[in-house]
């Protein structure tokens, strides 16, 4: 897992691993908590992205 850079992955591999060992359901769900964040995260940011262009498009061209 030190190889891989994307925690998201990170997590949803460890979850498939361990849902074989741990039979607490409460771990698991802790882990999915966590990678529902990741994911979550992730789309804000996409989104906020997704805005910056969008007004810098409109402001280029009402500059036109």
């Amino acid at each position: 897992l030190g190889d891989i850079e994307n925690n998201e992955t990170k997590l949803k591999i460890l979850k498939t691993l361990l849902s074989d060992i741990i039979t607490d359901p409460e771990v698991i769900d802790l882990l999915q908590e966590e990678i529902d964040k990741l994911e979550k995260q992730k789309e804000d940011a996409s989104e906020q992205k997704k805005q910056k262009i969008e007004i810098k498009m409109r402001k280029y061209h009402s500059n036109q």
